[in-house]
C-alpha cells in the first residue's frame, strides 16, 4: 500500500486543487481511491473538477467541512487530498440523496449498494450534516449491511454558518446527500471516543420535538438543566451547554454525546442530533487534559490493529475546536504522537461522527473518529 497527502491554501479554486492533488501524486501515479475535503471558501464544483482531471479512473470520496485537519494544523480554508494505491485495495462508492425526505431509506439504498461486492469490510460515510434525522441515516446503512463491516465517518458542514455544504465521489458532487465507500484488503483500524465524564443524577428526556428538547423530567428542559449546574441564567446557557453536554449511556457504559447549541424563549434546549423520547442522559464534564488524552487514546486503539500504517483518516467534532481553542492542537500532536509522526493523515472538523463502540454505528457529537489504514 502506497498513500500521501497534499494541501493548499490558494484562493483560486483551479490552482488550490492542482498544487493539492499533485502534491499528493508526487510518488503516486493513478492512485486507486482518492480523498478530497474541502471548506465552504471555495466554488466546489470548481474544486471538484480540478481534482477529476488529475486522478483518472481512481475512485473518489469527499466532502465540504469545517476545516481541514493538516499536519500542520487545522485550514480554515483550504483543501486536503489523500490518495491511496495498493495491489489489495479494493473500493466501492456510492452517493445516495434524498436524506431530507426519508433519512432511514435513503440510508439503506446506500447500504444495499456499498454491499453489492462485499461481504465485509469498513464503511466510510459522509453524510449532509444539516439534515435532520442523521441517526436515522446511519442505522439505515447498518440495516442493509449488518455487522460483517466497521463503520466510521462524520457529517459535512461549513463554517458555522449552517447554510450549504456538499458531498462528492467520483460521480458526482450533491448537496442534501451521502456519500459513502467500502473498502476491502488492507488492514484497518477504527475507534471512536471523546473524553466526556457524567455527572452523578441522571435526567430522563420526557419530551422532544426534532432537535429540541421541551421537557425534562416532566419540566421545562431549561429548568432542569440550569437546576443541576447550579441555577444557570438563560445568558450563561451558550458557555455551560459548550462544556456539558448530554451524555446518553448504553449498558456497558459508554455515551454517546448530544451537543446543546441554543435554548428558545420557551426553554426548550436546541441540539445538533435529536434525542429520543424516553431517553436516561446525564450531564457531561471534562476538562481539556481529559479530551487530549482521549483524543491519543483513540489514535492508539486504531493503530495498534495496522501493524505497519500507512494513512490516518480523521473526523473531530468542529465544536471540540470552539472550545479547546488554542489548546486543540495539543489535541492533534497527541493523535500523531499516537499514529506515527511520519505516517500520512488526512482530516476534517465535521457535524457529528459516525463510529461504534461495539458492533451498531451511532452518530456522536463532540467526538472523535479515528481510522488508520495499513498494508
Amino acid at each position: 500500500m502506497k498513500a500521501d497527502v497534499g494541501f493548499s491554501t490558494l484562493e483560486e479554486e483551479k490552482k488550490a486543487g492542482k498544487e493539492a492533488i499533485e502534491s499528493a501524486t508526487e510518488s503516486i501515479e493513478e492512485p486507486d481511491l482518492t480523498f478530497l475535503f474541502t471548506t465552504e471558501f471555495y466554488e466546489q464544483s470548481k474544486v471538484y473538477g480540478s481534482i477529476k482531471e488529475e486522478i483518472g479512473d481512481s475512485q473518489l470520496l469527499g466532502f465540504c467541512g469545517g476545516g481541514i485537519i493538516s499536519p500542520e494544523g487545522i485550514l480554515e480554508k483550504g483543501i486536503g487530498v489523500g490518495v491511496l494505491k495498493g495491489k489489495n485495495l479494493q473500493v466501492e462508492t456510492v452517493l445516495e440523496e434524498g436524506l431530507d425526505d426519508a433519512p432511514n431509506d435513503a440510508g439503506i439504498r446506500a447500504g444495499e449498494k456499498l454491499k453489492k461486492k462485499f461481504d465485509s469490510g469498513t464503511v466510510v460515510l459522509l453524510p449532509d450534516g444539516f439534515v435532520p434525522n442523521l441517526s436515522e441515516v446511519v442505522r439505515g446503512v447498518y440495516d442493509a449491511m449488518g455487522p460483517n463491516f466497521n463503520y466510521m465517518g462524520g457529517g459535512t458542514g461549513d463554517n458555522l454558518k449552517f447554510f450549504k455544504t456538499f458531498q462528492f465521489t467520483e460521480e458526482d458532487i450533491k448537496s442534501g446527500a451521502i456519500s459513502a465507500a467500502v473498502l476491502s484488503g488492507p488492514e484497518i483500524g477504527t475507534s471512536l471516543g471523546h473524553g466526556w465524564k457524567p455527572r452523578k443524577e441522571s435526567l430522563t428526556i420526557t419530551e422532544t420535538e426534532g432537535k429540541k428538547i421541551l421537557e425534562i423530567d416532566g419540566r421545562p428542559a431549561f429548568d432542569i438543566y440550569s437546576e443541576r449546574l447550579g441555577d444557570i441564567s438563560l445568558d450563561e446557557f451558550e458557555e455551560y451547554g459548550m462544556k456539558h453536554p448530554l451524555g446518553i449511556a448504553d449498558m456497558a457504559g459508554n455515551y454517546t454525546i448530544r451537543d446543546p447549541i441554543d435554548v428558545d424563549e420557551d426553554k426548550n434546549i436546541d441540539l445538533v442530533t435529536e434525542m429520543s423520547e424516553g431517553s436516561v442522559a446525564y450531564i457531561m464534564e471534562s476538562d481539556m487534559d481529559d479530551l487530549i488524552d482521549k483524543a491519543g487514546e483513540v489514535a492508539r486503539e486504531a493503530r495498534k490493529e495496522v501493524p505497519e500504517p500507512k494513512f490516518a483518516l480523521l473526523f473531530d467534532c468542529i465544536s471540540r475546536t470552539l472550545l479547546m481553542d488554542d489548546k486543540f492542537k495539543k489535541e492533534l500532536k497527541s493523535i500523531r504522537e499516537s499514529i506515527g509522526e511520519d505516517v500520512p493523515i488526512l482530516g476534517a472538523l465535521t457535524f457529528g461522527e459516525i463510529g461504534s463502540y461495539s458492533d451498531v454505528p451511532l452518530f456522536h457529537n463532540k467526538t472523535v473518529s479515528c481510522t488508520v489504514i495499513g498494508e
